[in-house]
């Protein structure tokens, strides 16, 4: 197996979690997920499991730190 595919195997046991107490909803994460898989409903980000890649943008793009990728 290539580094490359082991790195996404890594990433796709990953699941981007949303710290409801720290988020500002301000949907930098919902902008750059590049699956579509942050939404935003009625005042909280919702992330899509069955979407979500574990790829990491959106923890990159929190200004405050509220995403972090817990195993799935």
């Amino acid at each position: 197996m290539s580094p490359t595919s082991t790195a996404s195997k890594k990433r796709e046991k990953k699941l981007a979690d949303v710290d409801g107490e720290l988020c500002g909803i301000c949907q930098a994460c919902a902008t750059v997920c590049p699956v579509n898989a942050i939404e935003v409903t009625e005042g909280y980000i919702l992330v899509l499991p069955e979407k979500c890649t574990g790829c990491g943008t959106c923890v990159k793009v929190c200004p405050v730190g509220a995403i972090t990728l817990i195993d799935r």
